[in-house]
């Protein structure tokens, strides 16, 4: 890899393969949003049922309520994510094909003999204006989205030890 083009061609398709992951990941994250919502509902549809077993009697409206707070909370942040990871990805795709775009025209110019090292290693750290913005823009909402994931994971975690503690408290 002692050319300027096949370190390009190289850098290119290490690219590709950073979208093909960023997919992935992106995919399995929706399937995990999903699954939260799922399990929440099954809680909320079984609650009844539950805090009668663990209480003794029929819960009252207000117990129901405080019983799944938590459950309820974790379908909402999931919900969010689940939409916000549409915009996440479109601001994604943006970021990259511009980046595989200004590649290209890296390869193109590289026809013709030019190769500018500085502009090539600004491609490739994301220290082109316009990159460097899509890349800002892009990271900023994927940690946006990330965040609500992780609240929705805590609270799912906070409904499971709630759904035990506090039928045990009413119990008493």
């Amino acid at each position: 890899m002692d050319t300027p083009q096949a370190m390009v061609e190289s850098y290119a398709r290490t690219v590709q393969r950073e979208i093909d992951q960023r997919n992935s990941l992106a995919g399995e994250t929706r399937k995990r949003l999903v699954w939260f919502v799922a399990i929440a509902g099954y809680v909320l549809l079984n609650v009844s049922t539950f805090g009668q077993a663990l209480v003794g009697r029929a819960l009252t409206k207000q117990e129901i309520f405080i019983l799944v707070l938590p459950w309820i909370l974790s379908s909402v942040f999931a919900l969010a994510a689940h939409f916000m990871s549409d915009e996440c990805d479109v601001k994604a795709h943006k970021y990259y094909t511009n980046k595989l775009a200004m590649i290209d025209i890296h390869l193109a110019d590289l026809a013709d003999e030019i190769f500018d090292v500085e502009k090539f290693k600004a491609i490739m750290y994301d220290q082109e204006p316009e990159i460097k913005a899509l890349k800002q823009d892009s990271d900023k909402s994927a940690k946006k989205v990330n965040r609500f994931e992780s609240l929705s994971m805590l609270l799912i975690v906070i409904g499971f030890a709630w759904s035990v503690i506090f039928p045990l408290l009413l119990h008493n």
